[in-house]
């Protein structure tokens, strides 16, 4: 059964991946692009299905965001980051705490958990009120989250749950930015986070149930190394997927 999930998720990335040409034929102004070595806003919303996406993906910019109110939503519970996957709550509370820890690094204060237990996160019409009424407290400017394309089954329930709760109430204002972690993808934004890897590290250091089941530091450095390097800009950056709130939109309904 795992053999056949793990083949029709590949598929299906596939099939996106074909069609992310697309993006060109809804292109706005200000879908180049663009490298970026300070980030601003006054609220900035960030949705982490597992409790250290949002350090793995992007920590390096969430240091960069100094003068930023910074609310992290944690959707999952994390009790699934085994190495073979499965289940234990023991973990799970163990995350939590880490999360805390590496919270702190980062000097975040402001932290949600739904404690949704890993693999059963789905669009339905609790998580997608709530996510409306969050965005209707938080009102922010920039949402994170994992990018369209990641092949993670709860990385793409976040993305649905967003986007039905983007409807509810049409916020085209708002940035949405895809951050990568387990595939990565196009990208037009680039952040110079050469001068914040240390506290990324430092973050991704506190997550130590996962390093035990993967080198994700070495990965993740990896990837941030790649990026920086291969477009000559800098030793170390992050990479996203920038998309207003009405493109994204569109793309979420016409693809996804």
């Amino acid at each position: 059964m795992k053999r056949i999930l793990k083949i029709a998720l590949g598929l299906n990335n596939l099939r996106k991946i074909y069609n992310i040409g697309e993006l060109f034929k809804l292109s706005l102004k200000g879908l180049d692009l663009q490298f970026i070595n300070k980030l601003e806003a006054k609220r900035t919303l960030v949705l982490s299905p597992h409790p250290d996406d949002e350090i793995f993906g992007m920590a390096g910019t969430l240091a960069l965001l100094e003068n930023s109110v910074i609310t992290v939503l944690y959707l999952c519970d994390g009790g699934s980051g085994t190495k073979n996957g499965t289940y234990s709550q023991t973990l799970a509370s163990k995350r939590y705490q880490e999360t805390r820890t590496s919270a702190k690094i980062l000097g975040l204060d402001k932290l949600i958990f739904w404690k949704i237990k890993d693999g059963k996160l789905s669009a339905n019409k609790k998580t997608i009120k709530n996510l409306n009424n969050l965005l209707e407290q938080l009102k922010p400017e920039i949402i994170f989250l994992p990018h369209l394309f990641d092949n993670h089954p709860d990385h793409f329930a976040t993305g649905e749950i967003l986007a039905k709760a983007l409807k509810i109430k049409k916020r085209l204002k708002l940035e949405i930015w895809g951050y990568e972690i387990w595939s990565p993808t196009f990208i037009n934004r680039l952040v110079d986070i050469s001068k914040t890897w240390k506290i990324k590290e430092k973050a991704i250091l506190a997550h130590k149930t996962q390093l035990q089941c993967r080198d994700y530091l070495q990965a993740i450095k990896g990837l941030n190394s790649y990026r920086a390097k291969n477009l000559n800009k800098g030793n170390l950056a992050e990479g996203f997927l920038y998309l207003p709130c009405e493109v994204y939109l569109k793309i979420h309904r016409k693809f996804l």
